[in-house]
């Protein structure tokens, strides 16, 4: 594929046939951006602003190295308008959250959309409940409780909408598993794929922001918006590769690397440090995707 031009090193190639390893690398490069999103808002890029500008860029950017087949832009465009905003719509719900919550409290949200996309696979008839498939999920959230447990508690009273507001994002995420594998259009490269979905999630923001303002970028976070850029277009190249080669359930265990890549970046970049005890999740995660990949 033309948008793989980056796996040409026998092992690149073979971890990006891997559903493990590509779970395990879009994972990181998309949690990294839960810590880079901060400092970005925290140097004065509105919460919505910062997802148009960093969706936009790296979308048109990806369709600048895909190739669209021959008459296939029309089908593309419906996907793109369907999947377009739903897909951009748990992003900016974590960006208005991060400033309030924080990014530990952003990483907790991300636990639980292996949950909701397991049940709901279940109520449509998508997955069938099996002991494996059941021991797998549960091993993943026990994982998830046993790393966040200290960060359950809030700070105050406050901060509870806003928390509320953000388990929208897990909701949305959810849906957007199912749709996505169901409605993925076939032989269009990931790049393609990728970049038109960034794109058409950006435009739905554009009236919003256009009449609300919000889309100014002070120099202070330009640098952080490249950065973002470069991390939406790497992770969504091996999303697309990922949502190819796995389930919706499979590729909903992204929430649990995101945790943990964005609780090592605010670690890294803010001091938050997690306490000793909760490195013991770290090996139910792993055992967790490990039992959700052999089960498939």
């Amino acid at each position: 594929m033309s948008s793989l031009v980056l796996l040409r090193t026998p092992w690149l190639a073979r971890a990006g046939q891997s559903p493990l390893a590509l779970l395990l690398g879009t994972g990181s490069l998309l949690g990294i951006g839960l810590p880079v999103a901060k400092l970005g808002t925290a140097a004065g890029i509105a919460p919505l602003g910062y997802a148009f500008w960093s969706s936009l860029l790296a979308g048109l950017l990806l369709l600048a190295l895909g190739r669209l087949p021959a008459g296939r832009g029309r089908e593309l465009f419906r996907y793109s308008a369907l999947m377009g905003g739903l897909s951009l719509l748990p992003n900016c719900l974590t960006y208005l959250a991060i400033p309030h919550l924080g990014t530990g409290y952003a990483a907790l949200l991300y636990t639980l959309p292996t949950l909701f996309t397991w049940l709901m696979a279940l109520a449509i008839g998508w997955e069938k409940l099996s002991g494996p498939r059941a021991l797998a999920v549960g091993l993943g959230m026990a994982g998830a409780v046993l790393v966040l447990a200290p960060r359950l508690q809030l700070a105050a009273p406050a901060e509870l909408g806003w928390l509320l507001v953000a388990l929208g994002s897990p909701l949305f995420l959810a849906l957007c598993n199912l749709l996505r594998k169901r409605y993925l259009p076939q032989g269009i490269d990931n790049a393609m794929l990728a970049g038109s979905q960034l794109l058409a999630g950006a435009l739905t923001l554009l009236p919003w922001l256009l009449l609300n303002g919000g889309l100014d970028v002070p120099a202070a976070g330009m640098s952080w918006l490249g950065l973002q850029v470069a991390l939406s277009l790497l992770a969504s190249l091996l999303y697309f590769q990922l949502q190819k080669l796995s389930s919706p359930v499979f590729l909903s265990q992204l929430g649990y690397v995101i945790m943990l890549s964005g609780l090592a970046g605010s670690a890294l970049l803010f001091g938050d440090w997690p306490a000793p005890a909760t490195l013991l999740g770290v090996p139910l995660l792993y055992l967790g995707a490990r039992l959700l990949a052999r089960s498939a």
